[in-house]
């Protein structure tokens, strides 16, 4: 009788252990997941975008990107109105961020970049996010997608990081 109370007394103790382990697991995951999903949140609107720092404000480098396309009027976005009439297009904003684009002459294609307004801090980030052919926004590919190849990507990267990115000041990939 008594190896029976004892047989029985440890298998209830082994299901503990096994239910208190899942738990224990179960709870672990949900809030592994709850924080990288706020991590990526809290960070961008654009997960798929390549960012890069800079150890400056956001003031501090929209000013430089708008003396940059001064300097550089190869780089301004110029599209064209329904009346005829050529204008540049500048900086837009949202709720959010700054929008930013880079005409790529050589290339025909615009480049959209993010930079997020809500950031206070010293330190701010430039997101390459998108690219489209000439100057139509119709038909964006995203970066880090498969709208553009690898190889795509990489020329992109380097182009914008090479040509735009070193102008600007010190960066480094986030």
């Amino acid at each position: 009788m008594e190896t029976t109370i004892r047989k029985s007394h440890n298998h209830k103790g082994i299901q503990a252990f096994k239910d208190k382990l899942f738990a224990t697991l179960f709870g672990l995951a949900v809030g592994f997941s709850f924080l990288c999903s706020c991590i990526n949140l809290n960070t961008d609107d654009y997960p798929w975008a390549e960012y890069y720092t800079f150890q400056f404000s956001r003031q501090a480098l929209l000013s430089k990107i708008n003396s940059f396309k001064d300097r550089n009027p190869d780089y301004q976005l110029v599209v064209t109105l329904q009346s005829g009439q050529k204008v540049e297009l500048k900086n837009t904003y949202t709720a959010h961020f700054c929008h930013v684009y880079f005409y790529l002459k050589d290339r025909n294609e615009t480049l959209h970049c993010v930079v997020n307004i809500s950031d206070t801090a010293k330190i701010t980030q430039i997101g390459l996010e998108a690219v489209s052919k000439g100057v139509d926004f119709g038909r964006w590919r995203e970066i880090n997608t498969k709208k553009l190849t690898q190889k795509e990507n990489r020329e992109l990267k380097a182009i914008f990081e090479k040509q735009i990115l070193n102008q600007l000041g010190q960066w480094r990939r986030k």
